[in-house]
């Protein structure tokens, strides 16, 4: 599993990539179980989740912590689907600027200057951010689990009870 991690303060906002979609739905179903007022996080929302990627943004795992006093990107006035494609495609485009700067041989120290100027630009935090939980476009972790669990489905046998009836043609 590789990934960016943003902290914002008190919220961070994170994007994970991982070839095997099975141990991706494991991974949050377990995040989910733990996710209470007493732990780390008391909430966790999917913004977006997508089975396949045409190429992975992440050849390992960042975190930057960003002064929330930087980060003033504005998204309020925009549609939902409009602020929740900005902070995907956000944070698709941090990972690729950092993997294309260490391609290019930066040094470490401009490394660490362009993930938090990258962020800075482009990320809301706050209010603006809190802004993309709508509740009719976006699931917390625990509604994502449920919603991508196995279907139940009721057969008609089941329905039958105690024993199934004998059919006469």
């Amino acid at each position: 599993m590789t990934g960016t991690c943003i902290v914002l303060g008190n919220q961070f906002i994170c994007c994970l990539q991982c070839e095997d979609p099975i141990f991706m739905k494991n991974y949050l179903a377990v995040l989910a179980n733990a996710v209470s007022p007493k732990s780390f996080c008391e909430q966790v929302w999917v913004l977006h989740f997508q089975e396949e990627i045409p190429a992975s943004s992440f050849r390992k795992f960042l975190t930057k912590s960003v002064n929330v006093t930087q980060a003033t990107k504005e998204i309020k006035s925009w549609s939902q689907f409009e602020r929740l494609h900005h902070i995907y495609h956000s944070m698709v485009n941090i990972g690729d600027q950092y993997w294309a700067a260490v391609d290019a041989g930066k040094a470490d120290s401009n490394l660490v200057q362009l993930l938090k100027n990258a962020a800075v630009e482009t990320l809301p935090c706050g209010e603006e951010l809190n802004s993309a939980l709508g509740k009719d476009e976006t699931m917390n972790i625990a509604e994502w689990v449920e919603f991508m669990g196995p279907p139940d489905i009721l057969l008609e046998k089941e329905l039958c009870w105690p024993v199934e009836p004998e059919l006469t043609y």
